[in-house]
Formats: structure tokens, C-alpha cells, sequence
């Protein structure tokens, strides 16, 4: 028989050390639409200005080239939907963070960070983050082979082996 699993105490440092792991996943994610958008023709990358903006003209592009249910099209709306709420929590964090808490015992409530930003106040849990993080380490090599399906001479067919290993994104492949 084997012992219950102890609840996980989560530190300030850890806390702090999150803070730099959503920074760097950010990052990659960043270099990662850069150098799709890139790739796109000349006439739609043109208006990718800003992150939120090249989000939008990468999807939109991406969008154009499947029919709305094949894995393309589905895949690019489950990333950009993560990819927007990263943004957002990402931006909570590097301008409007007043607080870490980390944990001093399994009793006390889940190390958090708080935030406030455009007046509104929230926290962010250790394991909101940790979920974000377990994709997010991932979306680069997604969003490259978005890419390539989308830039391909028949979307569908690549589509159909390139994808097939990101099915069942965001869980762990």
C-alpha cells in the first residue's frame, strides 16, 4: 500500500521563478509568429504590427486556407483562443503586478500571483500558471506547423499527416 500523495507546497521562489518561465515561453512564442509571419506572402504580413494584431493576421491567414473543420482550421482556433488569454495574463504580469504569495504550509490557499491592470484586481494561481506553462512550452512547434500546412499547395492533404500528432492539443503529446 502506498502512501498518499502529499499536497505540493509551493514557495515564494517558485512563485518568482514562474514569473521568469511565462516570460520566456512568451518570448519563444513571439520568435515563433515572427518567423511565420514571415513566411506568409508579402501582402499579409504587411499588416502584422504588434503582438495581438500579428496573432489576429496569422490566424486569419491560417483560417483562410482550411474549411473550417479539418484540423487545420480547428487547431488554429484552439491555439489562438490559449494564445489571447497568455497575452492577457502575460501582460497582467509584466504590467500590473502587486503581489506573490507563496505557500508556508499544505493548509494554507494556493500560491498565487495578484495582479491589477486596468483597474481590475486578480490572481493567478500556481496552477492556472503551470497549465498555461505545459503548452505554451509547445505552441512554437504548433505554430510552425500551422504554418506549413497553411503554406502548402493542398492545406487538406498535408494537413492530414503534419497535424495528425497535435489532435488532441493543448494535452501533453
Amino acid at each position: 500500500m502506498t502512501a498518499p500523495e502529499q499536497p505540493q507546497i509551493v514557495t515564494f521562489s517558485q512563485m518568482k521563478g514562474a514569473i521568469g518561465s511565462l516570460v520566456l515561453l512568451w518570448s519563444r512564442i513571439e520568435m515563433a509568429l515572427a518567423e511565420a509571419i514571415q513566411s506568409l506572402p508579402d501582402e499579409v504580413a504587411k499588416d502584422a504590427h504588434g503582438i495581438r494584431r500579428s496573432i489576429d493576421v496569422w490566424e486569419r491567414y491560417v483560417m483562410s486556407r482550411g474549411s473550417g473543420e479539418e484540423p487545420l482550421s480547428l487547431l488554429c482556433q484552439r491555439l489562438v483562443a490559449r494564445l489571447k488569454h497568455a497575452l492577457d495574463v502575460r501582460n497582467q504580469v509584466c504590467h500590473g503586478l502587486i503581489g506573490i504569495t507563496g505557500q508556508v504550509s499544505a493548509s494554507d490557499p494556493e500560491a498565487h500571483l495578484t495582479v491589477r491592470l486596468k483597474g481590475k484586481r486578480k490572481d493567478i494561481s500556481w496552477s492556472e500558471l503551470q497549465s498555461m506553462f505545459s503548452w505554451m512550452s509547445r505552441a512554437g512547434h504548433l505554430i510552425c506547423d500551422l504554418t506549413h500546412v497553411a503554406l502548402a499547395d493542398d492545406p487538406r492533404q498535408e494537413g492530414r499527416t503534419l497535424l495528425i500528432a497535435w489532435q488532441d492539443f493543448p494535452t501533453q503529446r
